[in-house]
Parts: structure tokens; sequence; C-alpha cells
């Protein structure tokens, strides 16, 4: 019925009328809140009380104000740069509530169970603080719900439907003379419309601890309490995984030395004094800087590349219809082959100079972040897609609001997984054909049997990498704020 009146479902037969006209698309004039608080999760709580007059095209300072006015009413103020993730359930209930009521141009809002997943004390509260939202309003609420309490606490009349097909069985009217003038705090509302519900055990047991739990800021200082406390929790792991780093690192040299010349010859496996020195060495006359620099032109550009291509590619056919099933065979045929064997073909191709490394790497790229891309493009919710709608967005709006910031995590994942694979591809090509670069390097060292000078190429490599991957680390926390840690993709 609802997604009836929001113009998400046409109409099979009869016709649904607003305002005295058939509703044939999405009807921008109803506001729709759903079971699930359906928050956008990379925008915070203010982005997410703005999103409908935003689309509308308010100016930002007044979309602004309107939000904070609302936040203020539910008692969300300070809240307001904070993530859907670190409010409690009740908190982004009332978001998705004044989310709603916040775009004056809705007259009639859609409320499917939207207190359904609530525990039995917060759908009481949240129960008076809509009739407080509703009070002078002059809106209309259309309110599914299976619970016959709730139906005669918020209503002015309940229309009780049969199965499907569904149709209203009956209709009563449960208006009160001098009922929306009265004092709306505490369960008033309730007491007054049916002294049926304060029999009720569960009802009694609510209305006695809604006093103590609605004391001003103490839901606002049980988060603050648990994320103080969730930070504390952080930085204890943080520092548990540092001392196991160190104890493996250490039990790692430790092994080395030993084996080094005595389980190992020093010819296959020089000891770490021997390959720092080396490195050292390298280090000062310039050599390991000069082929560092040139792999990681190498290694960068064909990252960028790859990244970049893949990303535009899953983008153009995600939203070309039907092209994701038909290139789908040929993406999974490519991504099959072995890159190192094209390298040959690049250098016969390309020559020995920068070029064809790029290329090279940038194909180790290319597939995994068109992969994630298009599987990150695939998940995004339906209930947000249809909030969305119904709030005004055009389908270049809903892409760009909802569908592209949904991918972001699986699209961070594959730029930072294809890191060691774009410097792989680099190096294999150094060590195809090459006269620069640290792929080269390692091959002459290898070539004279300098075993501790191999050493000291491939820790340049680490380096480098670990380098790269910090870059990306920093892009993760800019680009996905609103990622819980320990949900933020790759750790």
């Amino acid at each position: 019925m609802l997604n009836l009146f929001a113009g998400l479902t046409e109409v099979s037969d009869g016709a649904v009328l607003h305002e005295g006209h058939p509703i044939r698309s999405i009807n921008t004039r109803g506001g729709y809140v759903t079971q699930d608080d359906n928050l956008l999760p990379w925008r915070t709580t203010l982005a997410n009380v703005e999103i409908a007059l935003e689309l509308k095209g308010v100016p930002r300072d007044e979309r602004r104000d309107k939000a904070l006015a609302y936040l203020e009413r539910v008692g969300l103020g300070g809240f307001e740069h904070h993530y859907p993730h670190e409010l409690s359930g009740g908190m982004r209930k009332r978001v998705s509530i004044v989310r709603t009521l916040v775009d004056e141009s809705v007259n009639v809002i859609l409320m499917d169970e939207p207190f359904g997943p609530l525990d039995a004390q917060t759908r009481l509260v949240l129960q008076d603080e809509l009739l407080q939202l509703w009070q002078g309003s002059g809106r209309t609420i259309v309110f599914v719900t299976h619970d016959l309490v709730e139906a005669i606490t918020l209503s002015d009349r309940i229309a009780i439907f049969t199965r499907a097909p569904g149709t209203i069985k009956c209709s009563i009217f449960t208006r009160r003379p001098g009922l929306r003038t009265s004092t709306i705090r505490f369960g008033t509302i309730s007491a007054q419309k049916s002294r049926a519900v304060l029999s009720l055990p569960l009802a009694e047991r609510a209305r006695s601890i809604w006093i103590d739990d609605r004391v001003p800021g103490r839901e606002s200082e049980v988060l603050r309490r648990e994320a103080a406390r969730t930070e504390r929790q952080e930085r204890g792991r943080r520092t548990a995984v540092a001392a196991w780093q160190i104890l493996l690192l250490g039990a790692l040299l430790a092994w080395w030395w030993g084996a080094s010349g005595r389980i190992v010859d020093r010819l296959f496996l020089s000891d770490p004094v021997s390959v720092a020195r080396a490195f050292w060495r390298m280090l000062v006359d310039g050599s390991l800087g000069f082929h560092l620099q040139y792999t990681l032109t190498e290694t960068l550009l064909g990252y960028a590349l790859g990244a970049s291509s893949g990303l535009l590619a899953a983008v153009g056919t995600w939203l070309v219809p039907g092209a994701a099933p038909a290139l789908r065979p040929l993406v999974l045929l490519a991504y099959a082959t072995p890159k190192i064997a094209l390298a040959p073909l690049m250098i016969l191709w390309f020559g020995i100079g920068i070029f064809p490394k790029v290329i090279l790497a940038a194909t180790f790229v290319f597939f995994v972040v068109y992969l994630n891309t298009m599987a990150g493009l695939g998940t995004v919710s339906g209930g947000l897609v249809n909030v969305v709608r119904v709030m005004g967005a055009t389908p270049a709006a809903v892409f760009r609001k909802v569908v592209l910031p949904n991918a972001m995590p699986f699209v961070v994942a594959g730029l930072r997984i294809t890191i060691p694979a774009a410097l792989i591809g680099a190096i294999v090509a150094e060590f195809i054909s090459s006269n620069r670069g640290v792929g080269y390097l390692i091959n002459a060292a290898s070539s004279r049997y300098r075993t501790a000078d191999v050493f000291a190429g491939i820790f340049g490599l680490l380096i480098l990498m670990m380098a790269m991957n910090a870059g990306v680390s920093t892009l993760e926390r800019w680009w996905l704020p609103w990622v819980p840690r320990e949900r933020s993709p790759l750790g």
C-alpha cells in the first residue's frame, strides 16, 4: 500500500489519488520512513537530515539551519557530525523521522512499522516524540503497524486490513475531544487515548522508567562513555598488535642470523649484517635511489592507469543495461590469463623503455579494481535507493549520492590489494628486459652471485611497498571516515 502511494509500485487496476490527482510516478509530496532506518552510512547525521532539501536545491545555509533545528527538537543537538554507526538504534530512528519532516513540501508521511525493530521502552518514547513532532504540523501520517496498542496510541483512525488480497475490513475513529491540546510527555497521550493501554503490564513497566530514561543528556552521556571505552580498547589493541609485530620481527632476524652460514651457505643466504652493509653502500653511492626512482615511476603510473581505467570501465558497464552479463565471460577469461606471460609481448611490441612496464603493471591492477567495483555497485540496498527516489532524486543523483558511495569500500579494498600486484608487474618487466630499475639491479647482482646486494634490493622494494600502502591507508581514512575501524576493508 505504501509503495503504491509513494509511486514505487505501478497500479495494476484502479487508481491511487493524492490531493485529487492520480499517482503515476514517484510521489515527491509523500515522505517515506521504513522499518529499517535506511540512513546513508557515508553521511553524517546532519547531512542525512539535509539530503531531501539538498535534492530540491535548497541553499546550504538554509537547509543547515532547518536540519539543526529539528535535531535539537529530538534531543540530538551535538550529534550532527556523528555517523549512523555511532548512534544508538533510537537515535538513528529519530534521524530518519526528522529527515522526512524537515522537507516542508511533504504533506503525507508514510511509515512502515518504523518502531518495530526497537525495544519496548525506546518504542514508547519515540511514539511520544512522533506525536510531538506531528502536533500542529498539518500533515497526515499513514502508519502501518501490527501492534494494536501502537495503533490505539497514535491514531485518529484505524483501518483494519484483511489478508491478501488486502481490503479494508473496517475503519475505527479513535479521536477524543481536546486530545491534541493535551500535554504530550511521558505517555500522557497514551493515558488519555486509551486506559486499556496503561493496564498492560508491558506499558506499565516501560512507563515507570520513562522519567529516568528521558533525563536530558542521559542518552548522549551514555554514548560518550561508550565512545571513550571503545577508544581505550582500540589503543590497547594497537599496542598488542605492535608488540606481536616486534616479537615476530625479532624471531625472524634471530632465525636468519642463526641460519646464515650455519644451516644455509652464505652464497644463498647472506647474514643480516652483510645485507645491511650492502644496503647502506648502495644508498650512499646513489645506485639504489636511482633504480628505486625508476621502479617507483613505473609502478605509480601503472597503478594509476589500471585503477582509474578499472573504475571507469566498471561504472560504464554498470550504467549500460545488459552490458555486465555480456562482458562477464570475456573479463573473466582475460583475468585468468597469466599476466607474466604477456611481458615478452609487451617488450617486443613497445621496446625496453618505461611504457611496456607501465602497461604490464596496469594489467595487474585493472581487473581487480574492475571486479571489486562491479561487486560494490551491485550491493546497494533497494531501501536506500527507494527512500532517496521518493525525496525526488533523479537517476543521476541516485547514482552519485547512493550507488557510488556505497561501492567505495569495495573500490578501496581493490586499490589496497593491487599495490603489490602493480609492483610485481613492473619488476617482472624489468627482469625480462631493462637497463635500469630495481628488477634490473637484482638481476645483475644475482648474475654476479652478490647475494647481499640481491637482499638489499628486495629490502628496498619492501620499503617502497610499505610507503605505497601507507598512502592508500591515508586515502582510505579520508574517503571512508564513516566505515567503523573494525569493518574497514582489509583491516
